[in-house]
């Protein structure tokens, strides 16, 4: 009987040392991330692009478990603009910010972000040539086509995937608008060696309260236009601030394995309410390609 009673309290020390392991290591995870500050890193343009002598969109990536709450930029080592955070509750969030260059020539960029325990992570660089001319970067999905062959029905609250459609929106539903862009409109496939490509899709959604979530489909289909496979059953796009959402996505999400390189991929943007139900879609766009490595 002694003996037994005598265990009890070595039990109850020994869960109270895995506790406090526990929450030593949660201390510790929360105290890093504290220390290091968010992980920053440029969505688009790619590094070493040509972009235009015009308005240019530069996208970021802000990653820290404790919240972003803001990011600053700096162009050739000075400080361009401080951008605040969509939402620093989130792990992830995706800033904007329109860059203007002042003349042709060769730029650095650089940024670094800030979380909500007030630490400012290391910074991160770009470089870009602006050029009379250059490719916008990101490219814009601006130039949308019918799909070359039959598409689903525009769905209702079943289980039947929620599938593309080429058709305008309804009279109820004119007034929202919904854009997406992607940050890279030539893909490499997941297993090239030259690296798999990650792209970033943003939608926007105005008015901002108007959808529940954006979903984005694909299908691809060889670039002589004579073989296609089916759309995909849509990737959710997540909150990003009011009206915006977004998503990582790589070839794996269009189709794996990929079934043509080249491949053409056409894609769909589809706002859609709480219940699943389609609101608004956009065009569906043909300007995204799978190529082989160079």
């Amino acid at each position: 009987m002694n003996r037994s009673f005598r265990t009890i309290p070595i039990v109850l020390v020994s869960l109270l040392l895995v506790s406090c392991a526990g929450m030593k290591l949660a201390n510790s995870t929360a105290a890093t991330a504290a220390d290091t500050g968010p992980r920053v890193s440029f969505a688009s343009p790619a590094s070493g692009a040509t972009v235009p002598l015009g308005p240019v969109q530069v996208l970021l990536l802000s990653e820290d478990p404790l919240g972003t709450t803001q990011a600053e930029v700096l162009v050739n080592g000075e400080s361009a603009a401080m951008i605040a955070s969509p939402d620093s509750s989130r792990a992830a969030v995706v800033l904007e910010y329109i860059w203007q260059p002042a003349a042709s020539g060769k730029y650095v960029l650089q940024a670094h972000g800030q979380n909500t325990a007030g630490t400012w992570g290391a910074f991160v660089s770009l470089e870009l040539t602006v050029a009379e001319g250059g490719a916008v970067g990101p490219m814009e999905s601006s130039t949308p086509t019918e799909a070359p062959t039959e598409i689903a029905a525009t769905p209702t609250k079943t289980e039947t995937p929620l599938m593309p459609t080429p058709l305008p929106p309804t009279a109820t539903n004119s007034g929202i608008t919904l854009r997406g862009t992607l940050s890279y409109l030539q893909m490499y496939p997941a297993d090239a060696p030259c690296g798999t490509t990650t792209n970033m899709a943003i939608a926007t959604v105005s008015p901002a309260d108007s959808a529940y979530s954006v979903l984005l489909f694909f299908r691809i289909g060889n670039r002589e236009g004579t073989e296609f496979k089916p759309w995909t059953k849509g990737l959710a796009l997540g909150p990003n601030g009011p009206g915006k959402f977004y998503n990582l996505f790589t070839t794996r999400h269009i189709a794996n394995p990929v079934p043509w390189v080249p491949a053409q991929v056409y894609y769909q943007f589809v706002a859609i309410d709480k219940q699943g139900a389609r609101l608004f879609a956009t065009p569906v766009y043909t300007n995204l390609s799978i190529i082989k490595c160079p």
